[in-house]
């Protein structure tokens, strides 16, 4: 049976289709003459795969190999890569340790100043508040002295009364020592001091003052002349009131406070250390002291060694400061040279895991944890024991560190 004009059309568009799909395929997958014998098949000539459909396969074989590169570039990427870490040769050697620690300086002369006598507070040259310098002997302040300097008035009277009153008899029993008590009496000045008593020539001498009450009223007089002192307080070294709060015209109260007075330029540094150091140490010994806030050092040295420990477990080591920038209650690091630890190496803290642990790269170049000993610690480097020599460690913490992972090295 002849076909009619409409199936002959629908087998010419089927055919074509057909051809030109083969054709894609082949294109994409290298296979021209099966291309060919397919569109023989369906009753189309051999023709360059190249030439069929306008050049579009030329375009599918470039898209091909462009897929066929990516893909492989996809693999590239997708290979994992390895982690770049900075490492250390270990070399065990003697490593120098220093005791870190920081502590509080405390002027090393230092006095709490106390009224001993009650009396109205009189202000001096300069005016006693904080921050105010004084010379050594100056008078740092005094206490109204007229009711005392009354008595001392009085008591010198007397006391001068009974002298003259045993002129005559010295003259007649001691007639060799007269000249000596005329010439004291003669000095005798009733604003100033009493002056000691001359020298006795004999005890028959002495015994006669003593049966005038003549000593009693001298030692009286000696006694009220060194109260009446203490109404003055002098400076007893250069320094300034780090403590003062008294205003002129207060009523002072004996054992009341006045404030506090400390010298300049001679400081104690206060480190409270662990036990286990103090007999490695020694007064003289000399110690590296710095102001964390400007790096500045001072020369120091160890001047007391507490061998009692205290509740919290540490002993007290006193470390003389000397500088004229230097204030009480500043904090300041001090180092203190330890004895060296044999056989050691000393490591970055940062790279240590649970004071015990830190990573190492074996021969395969994987990350590995290696289990140390800590031996001391300090806030940027650890010392450790453990590890042998050649051993590649990690120095330098950098994220992504996991034992099994390939690394590779910085340079």
């Amino acid at each position: 049976m002849k076909p009619t004009e409409k199936q002959l059309f629908w087998r010419r568009v089927i055919v074509s289709v057909s051809g030109a799909l083969l054709v894609a395929l082949v294109a994409y997958f290298g296979k021209p003459k099966e291309t060919a014998k397919a569109g023989q098949k369906y009753g189309q000539k051999s023709q360059n795969p190249e030439q069929v459909m306008g050049g579009a396969p030329k375009k599918g074989r470039r898209n091909a190999e462009n897929a066929v590169t990516d893909s492989n570039s996809a693999r590239d990427n997708n290979a994992p890569k390895r982690l770049r870490v900075q490492v250390e040769l270990v070399k065990n050697r003697t490593v120098d340790y220093f005791l870190e620690a920081t502590g509080k300086l405390v002027a090393e002369q230092k006095i709490e100043i106390f009224a001993e006598y009650s009396g109205v507070f009189l202000s001096s040259a300069a005016p006693f508040r904080e921050g105010n310098f004084f010379n050594k002997g100056a008078v740092l302040f005094k206490l109204d002295d007229s009711e005392i300097r009354t008595q001392l008035q009085a008591k010198k009277n007397s006391l001068l009364s009974a002298l003259y009153g045993a002129l005559a008899d010295i003259k007649i029993d001691f007639p060799k020592e007269y000249d000596k008590w005329q010439a004291y009496i003669a000095q005798f000045d009733l604003e100033k001091t009493i002056a000691p008593f001359p020298d006795f020539s004999s005890e028959k001498e002495k015994m006669f003052f003593v049966g005038k009450q003549i000593f009693t009223q001298y030692y009286d007089l000696k006694n009220l002349e060194a109260k009446w002192q203490k109404y003055t307080f002098h400076a007893p070294f250069a320094g300034y009131i780090s403590e003062g709060n008294i205003n002129p015209g207060t009523l002072v109260r004996a054992g009341q406070k006045l404030g506090e007075f400390i010298a300049m330029d001679n400081y104690t540094l206060r480190l409270f250390l662990s036990p286990k150091y103090i007999d490695a140490l020694h007064v003289g010994e000399s110690v590296r002291v710095r102001n964390p806030e400007n790096n500045k050092t001072y020369p120091a040295s160890i001047i007391r060694i507490n061998k009692k420990v205290d509740d919290s477990q540490t002993a007290l080591v006193s470390v003389a400061v000397k500088g004229t920038d230097l204030y009480e209650g500043l904090f300041l690091h001090a180092e203190i040279k330890a004895s060296p630890i044999q056989n050691a190496y000393s490591l970055p803290s940062n790279v240590l895991f649970d004071k015990a642990y830190v990573y190492v790269v074996e021969a395969d170049s994987t990350l590995q944890f290696k289990k140390v000993e800590l031996v001391e610690q300090t806030k940027n480097r650890s010392i450790v024991k453990g590890l042998p020599d050649g051993t590649k460690v990690i120095t330098q913490n950098t994220p992504g560190l996991s034992e099994g992972k390939k690394v590779t090295f910085k340079d």
